[in-house]
């Protein structure tokens, strides 16, 4: 009787170094960062001012009539009426002197 014997190969485990295994451990524990907030709603307490209560909201700022006028973009008449101020006084006191050699007086 003959008795054969194939030959065996040794399997020796090779195992990552402590600095590898660590890092690789804890880059597969890290969770993905989360996600960024959503943005705030927009404010629900404004209220959109009607431009009477803009017109006297600008003047108690101490704006003038022309201020207030080019600020809203509205003739300076409509806001001179909206005040109940004479528009002739703003249009008095910001027009320009003529001297009197020019006016023939």
């Amino acid at each position: 009787m003959s008795i054969s014997i194939s030959p065996v190969a040794v399997v020796t485990p090779v195992f990552p170094s402590d600095s590898d295994s660590s890092s690789t451990t804890a880059a597969a524990k890290t969770p993905p960062p989360p996600p960024p907030p959503p943005p705030p709603p927009p404010p629900t307490d404004t209220v959109e001012l009607s431009l009477s209560a803009n017109i006297k909201v600008l003047q108690g700022q101490g704006d003038s009539i022309t201020e207030i006028a080019y600020t809203l973009g509205v003739p300076l008449q409509t806001v001179s009426v909206d005040l109940g101020t004479a528009l002739l006084e703003a249009s008095v006191a910001s027009a320009p002197t003529i001297p009197a050699s020019v006016s023939g007086v």
